[in-house]
């Protein structure tokens, strides 16, 4: 890889690589997220705050596998996953394109304190 800045294509959108980067870089915190491994969560936030706020096409966002995969994680560290998301503006209402679900009903599943962190943090109960 060279140490060349990446190109903007003249219309100022993202290039193809650097969504081709996003989509790594989410599907690596993803996974960072699922074994509870929250300094490497936060190393891909600081390469790349931006893909706390990523949506993929069904609407799924770091935010939502966070609030879902309390079962695979500690709670401690699920806590802090989400408190990470949520600093590098990871959206607490974004909906599941299928299901409608956002991260607060995933949550409410299984962990009362993400649930409180994630109304705090403007997570609407009742969305409309």
């Amino acid at each position: 890889m060279s140490g060349k800045p990446k190109e903007k294509q003249q219309c100022g959108c993202p290039s193809s690589r650097e969504f081709e980067d996003d989509n790594v870089i989410f599907d690596e915190a993803a996974q960072a997220i699922v074994k509870g491994d929250t300094d490497s969560l936060r190393k891909y936030l600081a390469e790349r705050r931006s893909v706390a706020a990523m949506k993929k096409q069904d609407g799924l966002t770091l935010l939502h596998i966070a609030a879902s995969s309390v079962g695979t994680l500690d709670a401690e560290n699920n806590l802090k996953a989400a408190q990470l998301l949520i600093e590098s503006g990871a959206d607490v209402n974004a909906r599941l394109t299928n299901l409608g679900k956002t991260p607060l009903i995933l949550a409410s599943e299984y962990d009362a304190a993400l649930c409180e962190l994630l109304l705090k943090s403007g997570a609407i109960p009742m969305p409309a």
